[in-house]
């Protein structure tokens, strides 16, 4: 599509809209458009419309009561929900798993409904930083049980893994950042595959940790130690993207699996050992997503003019 430059008084400079792309858009005399520049492109975007989106669940249509009820509307970018519900007791989960949607207040109580308001909602600038948080709040997890395997205090492992809200109120945070600003390009459809791959992993660890776990083995915690040490690995990969040392978090991954597959049929912790391996597979499978993203962002920078 091309467009003429026209000269308006002495200097300013000139050009019509795409009359379909502004009927569209609903654009009208006096609104504002936001123009980003990148290199020598320009790109037009509609000013952002304020319109609030509300929702209704009935939590009787259901057998039983699940979190995701509720993540449902806040990652999809909801402002106010009701929801009906039959007894006491589910005004209480309501209330608990609020706490994982960060900006959510229950701003109406009746007997047997609440309507649920976003008050506070996050910017768009927040999400690099949302982000790292999560992967940092992974880190953390895993310090914190190597500390307490190391001091032999088991009975801290269910603090430990209640860490995890942690990670899925930060998930949920960015996941409604992303739709809330409408990111639909390949991107940030991969950002969003790979939030919901580390509330994953965070639920991994934690379920290595919900059971009483008898005394571990040397080979047990040495397990452990090669685990943490590969999550730190993709950590620092996901943001330096080094092809060598993306390989070799598959080495590392494969070469763990094998070692953990030898003993968990003899091992007293079978549980413990097959949430660590679950969380293993995870890590390596997040070479082709690593991959992906790193093309992406390269594309993203090139200099798209057509010569």
């Amino acid at each position: 599509m091309k467009r003429k430059v026209n000269l308006v008084g002495k200097n300013t400079l000139t050009v019509s809209l795409p009359s379909k792309w502004i009927k569209q858009q609903k654009i009208k005399k006096g609104d504002e458009l936001e123009i980003i520049q990148e290199k020598d492109l320009l790109i037009l975007n509609a000013k952002e419309k304020k319109t609030t989106k509300a929702i209704v669940i009935d939590f009787n249509k259901f057998k039983d009561y699940h979190n995701f009820y509720l993540g449902y509307p806040y990652t999809e970018g909801f402002d106010i929900v009701k929801i009906k519900f039959k007894t006491p007791q589910d005004i209480k989960i309501i209330k608990r798993d609020i706490g994982r949607c960060l900006g959510f207040e229950i701003i109406h109580q009746g007997m047997n409904s609440c309507t649920i308001k976003c008050v506070s909602d996050m910017k768009k600038e927040e999400f690099d930083n949302l982000l790292r948080r999560i992967f940092l709040s992974i880190q953390q997890m895993l310090d914190d049980t190597l500390v307490a395997i190391n001091n032999k205090g088991y009975s801290a492992f269910k603090n430990i893994s209640e860490q995890d809200v942690i990670i899925d109120k930060l998930g949920n945070s960015c996941l409604r950042i992303l739709t809330k600003f409408n990111y639909q390009d390949n991107y940030l459809m991969e950002m969003a595959i790979l939030i919901v791959k580390l509330e994953n992993m965070g639920d991994s660890i934690k379920n290595a940790l919900a059971k009483k776990i008898n005394k571990l083995t040397h080979k047990e915690i040495d397990y452990f130690k090669k685990v943490r040490s590969l999550f730190l690995l993709f950590y620092e990969q996901f943001y330096k993207q080094e092809s060598k040392k993306i390989d070799k978090i598959v080495e590392d991954s494969t070469n763990i699996e094998e070692e953990i597959l030898e003993t968990i049929t003899q091992s007293k912790n079978p549980k413990f050992l097959f949430y660590l391996l679950r969380l293993t597979v995870q890590i390596k499978s997040i070479k082709s997503l690593l991959h992906r993203i790193r093309l992406l962002k390269e594309y993203k920078n090139l200099d798209r003019t057509i010569y």
